[in-house]
């Protein structure tokens, strides 16, 4: 969820070639005019109901727009990717659905992907 000021995003255009990472280029946008932009993180846990190939797309996306550094990999790594399988226990339980565990196993390992070959993955094709 975004709070924005009006005036902190007049005048933007998102352009055409840019099919994910869009809430990054908004950010980037905004702080290039001046703005100062807060994260509040939160932890918590998503179900991705998303095609299998929207990680490699968010992947490149995170490379590009300097999102995740080459510094932070391993963390990514050790946070996203190699704990997704546990992450997605509680709601393959709650959905009684296993295939949940591999889904979003498959989108870490896929944003991983995208990442490290980001030039294959930038634009999406829709």
């Amino acid at each position: 969820m975004y709070f924005l000021r009006r005036k902190a995003v007049e005048g933007i255009r998102i352009p055409d070639c840019l099919g994910a990472y869009e809430h990054t280029y908004i950010k980037k946008y905004i702080e290039d005019r001046g703005w100062k932009v807060q994260v509040i993180w939160g932890n918590g846990m998503h179900y991705y109901d998303f095609p299998d190939y929207k990680g490699a797309w968010l992947g490149a996306g995170a490379r590009v727009f300097g999102e995740v550094k080459v510094e932070n990999l391993p963390y990514i790594l050790m946070r996203k990717v190699l704990t997704a399988p546990l992450k997605a226990i509680p709601p393959a339980l709650a959905y009684k659905d296993a295939n949940i565990i591999v889904q979003n196993t498959k989108y870490w390992l896929r944003f991983l992907k995208g990442w490290l070959k980001y030039n294959e993955y930038i634009i999406l094709k829709r």
